[in-house]
């Protein structure tokens, strides 16, 4: 499914939910007070909550607002993911394939557009951009790059926050479920969430629950990926 249709369907189904959205909204700086997150600006407009959840991707707004540092687990790591415009291409064609600087996937979208990503283990292909065999078709849309390197938040949670998806742990594409584990993590944290909000002493011990999750998901899905990067047939040095 196209990514931009499942946030269509997600919204929809939050606005049936009778779920305020304001959309789009560029957030300034995070408002706390005496140690505890307490909502988020938006231009001269203030948003106070009980909890602020951070659903901002690698980008991780709240991270870098409240300065939290990271655990790394590989070096720097860029996928490079771009469109374009085919309806012949054979279906031997499409998937997953390794070469001798990395990976890269080819996925149809619909019947005329492919999606491809790419990620590279060395530096000497990281300058590549579209699979070899796709730069004489038309592009849909300008190639883009995406931090993906491995990478584990110290704290994804804390006094009136909680951090999800990959603005809690971020692993690259090949982990395969990224979508996944970001509508997974939003479920956990709206759950522990719930339960801070009925038992407002026991906030500490929910939260640290919350963070034993996310850690040992992570450390589960590192081991997976290091296993399978081990059989690529040029596997990166650095697992």
């Amino acid at each position: 499914m196209p990514r931009a249709l499942l946030d269509q369907q997600l919204l929809e189904q939050a606005r049936i939910l009778s779920v305020h959205i304001t959309h789009p909204t560029r957030v300034s700086h995070v408002m706390h007070q005496r140690g505890r997150v307490q909502g988020v600006q938006s231009g001269s407009r203030q948003w106070v909550a009980r909890y602020v959840v951070d659903a901002t991707g690698h980008h991780g707004w709240l991270q870098r607002q409240l300065q939290i540092p990271w655990r790394h687990f590989s070096p720097r790591l860029i996928a490079r993911y771009g469109y374009c415009k085919e309806s012949r291409l054979p279906d031997e064609k499409l998937g997953l394939f390794a070469h001798p600087h990395g990976w890269h996937w080819i996925a149809r979208l619909s019947e005329h557009c492919l999606h491809w990503t790419h990620l590279a283990f060395t530096e000497a292909g990281a300058c590549r951009q579209a699979p070899e065999g796709l730069e004489q078709y038309p592009v849909i849309a300008r190639a883009r790059g995406a931090d993906v390197s491995w990478r584990h938040c110290r704290t994804t949670a804390g006094p009136g926050y909680f951090l999800v998806g990959d603005a809690a742990a971020t692993l690259d594409p090949c982990a395969s479920h990224g979508v996944i584990k970001a509508l997974i993590s939003g479920m956990q944290a709206a759950s522990a969430i719930i339960d801070c909000l009925s038992w407002p002493s026991g906030e500490k011990t929910v939260q640290a629950a919350y963070q034993v999750w996310v850690q040992q998901g992570f450390e589960r899905n590192v081991q997976a990926l290091r296993g399978f990067y081990r059989r690529h047939p040029y596997p990166p040095d650095w697992l």
